[in-house]
């Protein structure tokens, strides 16, 4: 039962929620995009909706230490921030999902593992951005 009260409350300080007007919540995604200047996503939604991964590096840079999410919700002006520990991400179950909660990030929606974002290191893996201003930063460090 302890287990279960450590991982809740991981999951409960790994978010932070808050009011952004349009043009806050932008500079916030400037900020952390502008540290992947000439850097892909490793991952991409595809016109169709489909989802398209870059290979690889050839050489593991090593593992990432966390795993971090900035989502904006345009129609509400709500910013989402999460931080997940990266070891944390690798354990199963409802713990990882509640962690994510309010991000609108699905892993198994975009079928990667954390044993995949292990392989590429610290990086950027998405930048979704959609027709309402709403927009969905994944990264790792």
């Amino acid at each position: 039962m302890a287990g279960v009260a450590v991982f809740g409350l991981l999951a409960w300080r790994s978010v932070e929620v808050e009011q952004a007007e349009p043009n806050e919540a932008l500079g916030r995604f400037t900020e952390i995009r502008n540290r992947f200047t000439g850097s892909d996503p490793i991952l991409r939604v595809d016109a169709e909706g489909r989802i398209v991964r870059r290979n690889p590096p050839e050489r593991e840079t090593g593992p990432p230490k966390h795993l971090r999410v900035l989502t904006y919700r345009a129609s509400e002006q709500r910013l989402v921030c999460a931080n997940i520990a990266f070891w944390f991400l690798t354990v199963k179950g409802p713990a990882v999902q509640f962690s994510l909660r309010g991000t609108g990030l699905d892993l198994n929606r975009l079928g990667i593992t954390p044993s995949d974002l292990k392989r590429y290191g610290p990086c950027l893996v998405l930048d979704e951005a959609r027709a309402d201003g709403s927009r969905l930063l994944v990264w790792t460090e």
